[in-house]
């Protein structure tokens, strides 16, 4: 199980990558998933996309997703 401060720093993190990688894939990807917790009904996220993602990012993207589960 994470902390909190893992998954904030992963939502960091995230955000961070697609500001230096704002034209790949990944940083793509990543915005969806952002955006879609931020109002779902107008952002959907093709989970498919997420084989896009490196080890490393996936494991960020999966962190934002405990943190946004938490907060219910």
């Amino acid at each position: 199980m994470q902390n909190t401060n893992d998954e904030l720093n992963s939502l960091k993190l995230l955000v961070d990558f697609v500001q230096n990688h704002p034209n790949s894939s990944s940083a793509e990807t990543i915005v969806s998933v952002l955006c879609s917790l931020y109002n779902g009904d107008r952002c959907k996220v093709d989970l498919s996309n997420f084989r896009l993602l490196d080890q490393t990012n996936f494991e960020h993207v999966i962190n934002v997703l405990r943190l946004n589960q938490s907060r219910q």
